[in-house]
C-alpha cells in the first residue's frame, strides 16, 4: 500500500536556490549565447563569480542555447543533460498523459516548455507540463503562466533540488494544484496534491501495479507504464 503523509510545506521561497547550485560547467550551446552577449558579461565556467542578470537576459540566452537553461534569483542555472533512462520515462510520462488526455479539455507538454513562475521570478523547464483550459503567456508569447500539473523526472544531480527548493518556486503558481516527482532509477512516484492554501498531501507509489489518481484530470496512471521498456536503454 502506497504511504500518505501531509507534507505541509509553506509557500515560501526563502533559501529556494541558494542553498543549491550546480558544480559543472555550462552546458553545449550557452558559449554562443554567452560569445553574442554583452561581450561575455556572463561566466563561462565554475571558478568565475555568477552575476545577476536580469529576467528579459535570459530570455535570450534560454532561446539561443541548444540546450535548456534555467533561472533561479538572477542567476542562470545550467540543466546540463539527461541520461537514456531519464528520456525514456519522459517519454513514458507525456504518451500516458496524452492518451488520458484525449477526451478532456487539457494538453500534455513536453520538451522545452518554458514555465514562469511570477511570484519569486523563477523560469523553468519541467519534463512535462499539463495545461487545462487557455493558455496564459510571458511577454515573450511562447513561456507558459498556468500549468495545473507539473511533472519532474529525477536525476541524481537534481533529485534534491527538484524535490525542495525548485516545488516550492512552483506551489506558488496558482493554478499548480498536482505534481509528479519520478524516479528514473528505480521505481518510485510521488504524487503530490495542493489540498488547501500551504497544504499539500504526498503520496508515494513503488509498486508497478500502483495505480495514481490524478484528481485534477479525473484520470488514473498506472506506475508501470511509466517505465514501460526502460531497461532496454541501459
Amino acid at each position: 500500500m502506497p504511504g500518505e503523509h501531509e507534507s505541509g510545506l509553506e509557500h515560501h521561497t526563502q533559501g529556494a536556490g541558494q542553498n543549491y547550485r550546480f558544480e559543472e560547467r555550462w552546458p553545449p550551446g550557452i558559449v554562443t549565447a554567452l560569445a553574442t552577449s554583452n561581450a561575455g558579461r556572463y561566466p563561462l565556467h565554475m571558478g568565475q563569480p555568477a552575476q545577476v542578470i536580469t529576467y528579459d537576459e535570459y530570455l535570450a540566452l534560454d532561446d539561443a542555447s541548444e540546450e535548456p537553461l534555467e533561472y533561479v534569483n538572477g542567476e542562470i542555472v545550467p540543466v546540463g543533460g539527461a541520461s537514456r533512462r531519464h528520456n525514456r520515462v519522459v517519454g513514458n510520462v507525456w504518451g500516458v498523459l496524452n492518451q488520458l488526455l484525449k477526451e478532456r479539455p487539457c494538453v500534455a507538454l513536453a520538451g522545452s516548455q518554458r514555465v514562469y513562475v511570477a511570484a519569486t521570478n523563477m523560469g523553468a523547464h519541467p519534463d512535462v507540463v499539463v495545461l487545462c483550459g487557455k493558455a496564459e503567456s510571458d511577454k515573450d508569447g511562447h513561456t507558459l503562466l498556468n500549468p495545473s500539473l507539473i511533472v519532474e523526472v529525477l536525476s541524481p544531480t537534481t533529485d534534491d533540488y527538484d524535490r525542495g527548493a525548485k516545488f516550492r518556486h512552483y506551489m506558488r503558481i496558482p493554478s499548480f494544484v498536482e505534481y509528479l516527482v519520478v524516479s528514473s532509477d528505480e521505481v518510485r512516484v510521488e504524487h503530490h496534491r495542493r489540498i488547501e492554501a500551504g497544504q499539500w498531501l504526498m503520496r508515494e507509489f513503488t509498486q508497478a501495479d500502483d495505480t495514481i489518481e490524478i484528481l485534477k484530470l479525473g484520470a488514473f496512471m498506472r506506475v508501470g507504464d511509466l517505465y514501460d521498456r526502460v531497461h532496454e536503454v541501459d
